[in-house]
Formats: structure tokens, sequence, C-alpha cells
């Protein structure tokens, strides 16, 4: 099992998505996903972080950067079932 899994896809909802699938069953059980590029407009990436957060499964923090124009930002959801 892992403590991190960065995900990195290619920004569209599908590979995202099923990265994310793919991989959770490898996250230890205190793990953290870390997904990049959550706030990129129009992208998969930030339609299924919003998914994340709606689903309340997961704590999340959002760390995005207001000093530049491109605000693209960084995930991190850790699982609210510790038993897992």
């Amino acid at each position: 099992k892992f403590d991190i899994i960065f995900i990195d896809a290619n920004h569209e909802y599908s590979s995202v998505k099923k990265d994310f699938n793919n991989y959770k069953k490898n996250l230890s059980k205190n793990g953290i996903v870390i997904f990049h590029d959550i706030a990129l407009p129009g992208s998969g990436s930030k339609k299924f972080w919003k998914e994340i957060k709606k689903s309340k499964k997961y704590s999340t923090k959002e760390i995005i950067c207001k000093k530049y124009n491109f605000q693209y930002g960084i995930g991190v959801a850790s699982s609210n079932d510790k038993k897992r």
C-alpha cells in the first residue's frame, strides 16, 4: 500500500476518474491522493475534483496560488473511512 498517490492525468474527465479508481485500492489506510490541476478551467480534472469534494467520502484540501494569472491548483484527498 502507498501513503501518497499523485494523479496528473491528461485532464480528460474519464482519464482522471479511471486513474483514481485504479489506484485508490492501493492507498494505505491513512494515505492521501494528490490531484494536479484541480482548478484548470474546463478540464476533467476540475470536474472530477468537484465530485470528490461533493461525495463527502474524502477530507479535502486545496492549494491554489492566487498570485499568478494561471491558478490551476493541487487537491489533496484522504479517505474518511479509516477502516479500509
